[in-house]
């Protein structure tokens, strides 16, 4: 309900979650990779699908809640955990990797630091934001 009717920020929500000291029993990195296997799961829907839009959307919003569990980790660990989500894609039929290549590519870049250009890409367009929503096609599509 938060995360749709876009109440709280990830960042707000982030500082409340610490502020009140919640520490989700399985913990924020298995929290974060269960989130990875929804995505998974909804980019496999994507392939063939004539109306795959919803799909990215629920992918996207699967995405966002590990990215904010992800936030939570400490960053040795947010680091072990994006090589994990890479294993983890690996392990699913290659269009469910191809088409979270780029997403897996921004996640790297932006907790090195780096940043996406205006166009919500980076490095050619290999690495991008994932957003579960486009103007002109989704690019993963």
């Amino acid at each position: 309900m938060i995360e749709q009717a876009q109440i709280l920020t990830t960042h707000n929500l982030a500082t409340l979650v610490h502020r009140v000291g919640i520490a989700p029993r399985p913990g924020w990195a298995d929290l974060a990779r269960r989130c990875f296997v929804t995505v998974c799961r909804l980019t496999t829907r994507v392939h063939r699908n004539p109306r795959p839009l919803g799909t990215v959307k629920d992918a996207a919003y699967a995405w966002r809640q590990m990215v904010f569990h992800l936030s939570l980790c400490p960053p040795e660990e947010q680091r072990r955990i994006i090589t994990s989500l890479h294993e983890e894609a690996a392990r699913h039929p290659a269009p469910v990797a191809t088409r979270l290549a780029p997403a897996l590519a921004g996640l790297t870049l932006v907790t090195g630091d780096g940043a996406f250009g205006d166009d919500g890409t980076a490095d050619g367009g290999r690495a991008r934001r994932f957003l579960g929503w486009s103007t002109d096609g989704h690019w993963m599509r």
